[in-house]
């Protein structure tokens, strides 16, 4: 299994989420790990002390963010772009896979960023 991370819109009336994928613009796509970076990556205690709570929060559960939100997640994936080196060598995995999940979820916020009542989800 695969972590999945998705743009989606929230219908008005039935409150049911409904993907964006479709958006996301070449080489990007919805891969943000195996399922077994939830305790290797991105549930580490290296993430908690650069204080990456929202994606931390993945060790335990899915992360479905909206609103303001969406700008803490996007300023918590830049932090991890800004040490990834760091992070790759000390987690043990390749830097540009690692860098290559963060930047599709980058993709993800900034699509859901265009459209009102949206977030994006990691599951």
């Amino acid at each position: 299994m695969s972590i999945l991370v998705y743009p989606y819109r929230r219908n008005k009336r039935t409150n049911e989420i409904e993907g964006l994928s479709a958006s996301c613009i070449s080489p990007y796509n919805d891969m943000f790990g195996p399922e077994n970076w939830r305790v290797r990556v991105w549930g580490t205690e290296l993430l908690e002390k650069l204080n990456c709570f929202l994606i931390y929060s993945l060790l335990d559960s899915n992360l479905y963010v909206e609103k303001t939100e969406l700008i803490a997640l996007k300023e918590e994936l830049n932090i991890l772009l800004q040490h990834s080196q760091t992070i790759s060598n000390e987690l043990k995995v390749n830097e540009d896979t690692f860098k290559f999940r963060v930047y599709n979820a980058l993709e993800a916020i900034r699509i859901a960023l265009l459209y009102d009542n949206s977030g994006v989800a990691i599951e």
